[in-house]
């Protein structure tokens, strides 16, 4: 019986082949799903488990268990990427094909499973501990792109664990990412006063970590933390406070209560200091 053909694209390889494309926000997913093809038709001709490739899946099915806190989640590649998991309502979700996926879940899938699979053409003389083992430098631009707020927040420690020894250099303007993070390990970039279109990197002067979103934008993004209708209210309500105008406050704070609702905490703040000012009535 003749032995099948394998197509070109799916033979040999060169082990710096991992560093093809490695500059381009395009061509992961595509390199990626050529490897595990390949991958996947050389375990299937051998018989036998390929360590690297067990790594890179791995570290793949431990992504998507950190970020979503399914246990059982895990990835599959027959002709195509596939991901299973049971949801948060106990649906079990079976060999869903990659595509169908959020914009999310296709997003970190790919990242993830791009960085592993370099690491494991590499360094494939590492065998399992191919991505364990693999220093390195990765930038990423805009790593919240798509990614749900939840994820936003998660997304930088997950990469710090899945590859322990990779410095991660990533942009992004999402709150949830800054919060993520020591001021130490963040620059702000600014531009210089007169500079001619020249920038500087600063480090925040107070510690984002563990910081809310509002106090993020406000401070290290200087950006407001409310619509601008909103604040004039409040200023318009702070300046009455100072006057001791305090029937037009009142009605001030009814009128922004009525827009914003009565749980606005940026509202509770302002009705504590209105009745902390208002003098109390004659005994």
């Amino acid at each position: 019986m003749p032995a099948a053909v394998v197509p070109a694209y799916l033979q040999g390889g060169n082990r710096f082949d991992g560093y093809d494309d490695c500059l381009s926000s395009e061509a992961g997913i595509k390199k990626m799903s050529v490897w595990f093809e390949k991958m996947t038709a050389r375990e299937y001709r051998k018989g036998t488990v390929i360590p690297e490739f067990r790594a890179v899946r791995r570290v793949v099915t431990d992504c998507l268990r950190l970020l979503t806190g399914f246990d059982d989640a895990s990835i599959a590649y027959d002709g195509g990427f596939v991901v299973s998991y049971t949801a948060s309502d106990g649906t079990y979700m079976e060999d869903q094909p990659f595509e169908t996926l959020s914009d999310g879940y296709r997003v970190v899938i790919g990242l993830v499973a791009d960085i592993a699979r370099r690491m494991a053409q590499l360094n494939p003389f590492l065998a399992e501990q191919a991505v364990a083992r693999t220093p390195g430098a990765v930038l990423i631009d805009e790593v919240d792109l798509h990614l749900h707020p939840k994820w936003q927040g998660k997304i930088l420690g997950v990469l710090h664990e899945l590859f322990p020894l990779v410095q991660f250099i990533v942009t992004t303007h999402a709150p949830m990412v800054i919060s993520s993070v020591q001021s130490k390990n963040l620059r702000v970039i600014e531009p210089v006063d007169g500079g001619d279109g020249k920038y500087v990197a600063v480090s925040p002067d107070d510690e984002t970590y563990g910081v809310n979103a509002g106090a993020i934008l406000r401070e290290v993004m200087g950006t407001p933390d409310k619509p601008a209708a909103v604040q004039d209210k409040l200023d318009e309500f702070g300046q009455y406070l100072n006057d001791k105008e305090y029937g037009k406050a009142q009605a001030t704070l009814r009128a922004l209560q009525n827009e914003v609702g009565e749980d606005n905490p940026d509202l509770s703040n302002a009705w504590a200091a209105y009745y902390f000012a208002v003098p109390a009535p004659d005994a």
